[in-house]
């Protein structure tokens, strides 16, 4: 019997110490603000999205990752963002529920560039069910309707510098872990940083747009973690992503885009190291959905209306 409980005990902090790390998206280009809650508001629009992950298919106990947010700006301004996000992580015995709130100021440098400070905090809660334990002897019932739970108390913190072309983010999760005991789980917890950068330009008359990204993702006692992605988009509608990271996991996304509003992606992970014998990939799903737009100045639309007009000029002049 002492046995199994050393057995269970060391899989159980196995497990808590993979918990402690954010589920890594293979399209994270889609949803920064799951990484950075300085990105909330800053595309002046309000947006709900979606994620699931099934990691490590065929592997038993694998990570399952589903993720729901809703972000956005006041009167969609792009000057004070809010969010809130539910993420709800089963990896094992264990199941890590999340629920999480966000505030974010956006600073404007200059004409192009701005700067966005965010702040979220949250409830956590980490529940272990001993009952689905497997042990070799059937009829021992000490597991039989045990289920542990911690509760903690999560802050984050991050900034957001971002022009229409490039942006640089970085986060830090559980920032105040070693100060917070009044909560058993944050005990247990390590703080997680996360930096990601990326570029947009465009080719062929602004059809296709290509954006370049890394990404890299560090906590204590794991190895770091660094992504390079790159996502071509095509007339605004149909996209294809790619990426790799140091764990030897390649990725493929695709997706597409409906009025510019509806979003739907899918993404595929394959495993190049030893671990592709014991499972089959890992597959994602996102979708998104912008609820509400910015309605364009005056200036906008009589800067909108004025190239309609010299479009339609230029057209008449290669007709002649």
């Amino acid at each position: 019997m002492i046995k199994y409980i050393l057995n269970i005990s060391l899989f159980i902090s196995c497990l808590s110490a993979f918990g402690q790390q954010q589920a890594l998206f293979t399209n994270y280009f889609l949803n920064d603000y799951y990484f950075n809650p300085a990105s909330a508001g800053s595309k002046s629009v309000s947006i709900a999205s979606f994620s699931y992950k099934n990691q490590w298919v065929g592997f038993d106990g694998a990570p399952k990752t589903i993720m729901g947010n809703v972000s956005g700006s006041l009167k969609n301004e792009g000057k004070h963002g809010y969010g809130v996000t539910i993420i709800s992580d089963k990896i094992g015995l264990t199941n890590n529920l999340s629920v999480l709130l966000t505030y974010a100021h956006h600073l404007k440098i200059n004409d192009r560039l701005k700067l966005g400070l965010g702040i979220q905090s949250g409830y956590l809660q980490n529940s272990v069910k001993l009952y689905d334990t497997k042990l070799a002897d059937i009829d021992d019932d000490v597991f039989s309707g045990n289920i542990l739970t911690e509760n903690g108390i999560d802050f984050n913190a991050g900034f957001n510098l971002y022009t229409d072309k490039y942006y640089l983010m970085a986060a830090v999760n559980h920032l105040f872990i070693d100060k917070l005991s009044i909560a058993s789980y944050n005990q247990r917890l390590e703080k997680n940083y996360s930096l990601i950068a990326g570029y947009k330009f465009n080719l062929d008359k602004q059809k296709i747009a290509i954006e370049p990204s890394v990404m890299m993702q560090y906590v204590k006692a794991a190895p770091s973690n660094l992504t390079a992605a790159i996502k071509t988009t095509y007339a605004k509608q149909y996209w294809l992503g790619l990426s790799y990271n140091n764990s030897k996991n390649i990725g493929i996304g695709l997706g597409y885009t409906l009025k510019e509003r509806l979003n739907l992606g899918y993404a595929y992970d394959l495993s190049l190291s030893e671990l592709n014998t014991y499972h089959s990939g890992s597959h994602e799903i996102s979708i998104s959905y912008i609820l509400t737009h910015k309605k364009p100045s005056f200036e906008e639309e009589d800067e909108k209306l004025n190239n309609s007009i010299m479009d339609e000029m230029k057209k008449k002049l290669k007709q002649k």
